[in-house]
């Protein structure tokens, strides 16, 4: 696999986790991991970091 390719599915992967944090928001799911319950500001955390990803995965590939 080429690297192009791999950073634009590592984009692709990227975008679909950060938009299923959203929806985690929008809906107000709640996650558990155990018996602990994942607060909300913790999908918001992840919705930036993951948006700060996508964005430099685009960058690299529309070179």
């Amino acid at each position: 696999m080429k690297t192009k390719n791999f950073v634009q599915l590592s984009t692709y992967i990227f975008l679909i986790i950060g938009l299923l944090h959203l929806w985690r928001i929008i809906s107000n799911w709640e996650a558990t991991i155990g018996t602990v319950i994942i607060p909300t500001y913790a999908s918001w955390i992840a919705i930036f970091i993951t948006a700060v990803m996508v964005w430099n995965g685009y960058r690299l590939t529309s070179k």
